[in-house]
């Protein structure tokens, strides 16, 4: 581990904005990136960890009235990008489990998906066909030999399986866009 220089109150506030104005973050993520940072600092063992958890505390509190790190609109936005990149129900909760989002917070986000698409999970499992180029998006001579593995990957990735055949047996790009 290499160690970064010694870490004061401001500095940590400084590291902190730095992040977050980089990363889009949920407040337990940042919680945990500052922590790191406190602990690869040069006078991490001058620090006492009360001493740390209350600068972080302070540093969350102030963003959070800031409203420079908000929980709902993170899981919401990261619940949409990882459906468009074709992450099903339940991968996406689990992400949002893993930035130590609430279930209240996730399934806000999930019923905003659901407000938006009018299947969210066909759609989702469509847009990882496409993506990885499943199905319908492989050249005809493999479709045929490559279906229970195609099916095996959509399993994988958390969809049922009635989706997944909806999606793998898709004839042309044509019905995909009626599908949607």
């Amino acid at each position: 581990m290499t160690q970064s220089k010694k870490i004061s109150a401001p500095e940590l506030e400084k590291s902190a904005l730095k992040y977050i104005g980089k990363y889009a973050t949920s407040i337990e993520n940042l919680r945990k990136v500052l922590i790191r940072r406190i602990e690869r600092s040069k006078n991490y063992k001058e620090i006492a960890p009360e001493e740390a958890k209350q600068w972080i505390d302070i540093i969350i509190k102030k963003f959070t009235d800031a409203n420079l790190l908000n929980d709902s609109v993170f899981a919401i936005n990261r619940a949409k990008n990882l459906h468009r990149s074709g992450a099903s129900r339940k991968k996406i909760i689990i992400v949002l489990k893993n930035k130590g989002i609430n279930k209240l917070e996730i399934n806000l986000a999930l019923n905003s998906l659901d407000s938006e698409f009018k299947n969210t999970e066909l759609e989702a499992a469509l847009n990882y066909v496409r993506r990885k180029r499943l199905g319908p998006y492989r050249p005809n001579d493999e479709r045929k030999a490559l279906r229970k593995k195609d099916l095996a990957k959509l399993a994988r990735e958390g969809f049922l399986y009635s989706d997944a055949i909806k999606v793998i047996d898709i004839e042309s790009l044509e019905e995909v866009k009626k599908l949607v």
